[in-house]
């Protein structure tokens, strides 16, 4: 998985989204199928800013991350990820450390 890869099959809810410029970070997220109110909560209240935040999760991180986010009060910014958003963020760990593990050699 490349989350700089673009991006075909971005959803209709998302179009308009995918249309404007997104960082990295956004880019990613969207690779691994969060939606726009899930990538606005990850990105603003949890303050992933680049991709090396990703790099220093563990998977147990993302479950706890996931569960941390159901239990939110909804104006805190309460979502419910989808397991295969969990997943998918999961897997963007690894590849990002994987990437700053090839980039530091």
């Amino acid at each position: 998985m490349n989350p700089l890869e673009p991006v075909d099959d971005v959803p209709a809810a998302d179009a308009a989204a995918a249309a404007a410029p997104v960082n990295a970070v956004e880019q990613a997220l969207i690779v691994c199928e969060a939606d726009a109110a899930e990538r606005q909560v990850l990105m603003q209240r949890e303050r992933f800013t680049s991709l090396n935040d990703f790099a220093r999760m563990l998977p147990r991180d993302i479950d706890n991350l996931a569960a941390k986010l159901e239990k939110r009060p909804i104006a805190q910014g309460r979502i419910m990820l989808p397991s295969k958003v969990v997943k998918n963020i999961q897997a963007l760990c690894y590849w990002a450390q994987e990437r700053r593990r090839r980039h530091s050699h």
